[in-house]
């Protein structure tokens, strides 16, 4: 009999198995990257859930935009996340607009895309030029920034337990030449959670979405992404619901303390790594990745035709 895949569909952590969003209910929340696309999302559905949500954009106008219409519980915070003092004042901002003057749940979500994705850009004499290590900052300096500040201030609260939620990428997973810089990033927020998962006083998970329609990406490089794979999208609100599961779940987080691999295996909710991805191949459009954090994603994009050509 062949080996069951422990990462299959039936194994998917699904919303329809249900968390209880009134956990959420006055929690304080902080979310970088939040005035779109995935971000934007998740401070929508925090608020609706009750929370108080701080969130940081460079973003002044989207910002400023979306705080006014969700309202008092949800402040804006101008925040360029490579800049450390920025990241400070955001923190110190949602500490401010929490009632218990705590922080529960940190998303570190801001990030870009990344030029030169195959590292062959060259001037115009045909040299090669310096990479742009811009968006290397912002995908991953910052997160570490972040995680920092985060790991601080749930070592003041209260409760002394916190949740951490970072947005990776399924190209974390995925051998793709064509996203070095930026799969680099990715990788490196994976290797963040799981550095950082056996850390006793927090939650440290991820989300690792595969290709979403956000402004992270300009019109004219989603075109040719279109031409290069002609990819099935995953939706952005499945994004934000993986987000909410995790800051529900107490029991979420990417470590375990059961030894035995092969138990780990099968287990649900034992490592969580959500996954992002096409309501086509998972009907809640976000599922977990499993003990081993790991995944063949190449394959299954293949198998179930998300990319036509790669």
């Amino acid at each position: 009999m062949a080996n069951k895949d422990p990462f299959d569909a039936s194994h998917a952590i699904q919303a329809s198995e249900g968390f209880d969003t009134k956990r959420l209910r006055s929690k304080s929340i902080v979310i970088t990257g939040g005035a779109s696309g995935i971000g934007e999302a998740a401070v929508r559905a925090f608020a609706k859930a009750g929370a108080f949500v701080t969130f940081g954009d460079i973003s002044q106008d989207r910002g400023s935009s979306l705080a006014e219409e969700l309202g008092k519980s949800v402040a804006f915070v101008p925040c360029d996340v490579t800049n450390w003092n920025d990241q400070i004042r955001l923190f110190r901002c949602a500490v401010d607009n929490s009632p218990d003057q705590s922080i529960d749940v940190v998303f570190a979500n801001a990030g870009v895309a990344i030029p030169d994705g195959r590292l062959d850009a060259i001037d115009d004499d045909g040299e090669p030029t310096e990479p742009d290590v811009k968006g290397i900052r912002i995908n991953l300096v910052a997160v570490l920034y972040t995680a920092k500040l985060a790991k601080w201030h749930f070592r003041q609260s209260r409760s002394g337990d916190g949740c951490l939620i970072m947005t990776s990428s399924l190209a974390g997973y995925w051998d793709h030449q064509g996203m070095v810089p930026y799969a680099a990033t990715k990788w490196g927020v994976r290797g963040t959670m799981r550095a950082l998962r056996q850390d006793s006083g927090m939650r440290v998970n991820i989300i690792a979405p595969w290709f979403i329609r956000t402004p992270i990406v300009s019109e004219e490089a989603w075109i040719g992404i279109e031409e290069m794979t002609a990819p099935v999208f995953a939706e952005v609100e499945d994004a934000a619901t993986a987000v909410l599961h995790l800051a529900c779940d107490e029991e979420a987080n990417g470590k375990s303390s059961e030894p035995s691999m092969v138990v780990l295996m099968l287990m649900v909710g034992i490592g969580r790594s959500l996954a992002v991805v096409p309501r086509s191949y998972v009907t809640e459009g976000y599922m977990d990745l499993g003990a081993r954090d790991a995944w063949d994603i190449e394959n299954i994009a293949q198998e179930h035709h998300w990319v036509v050509k790669m």
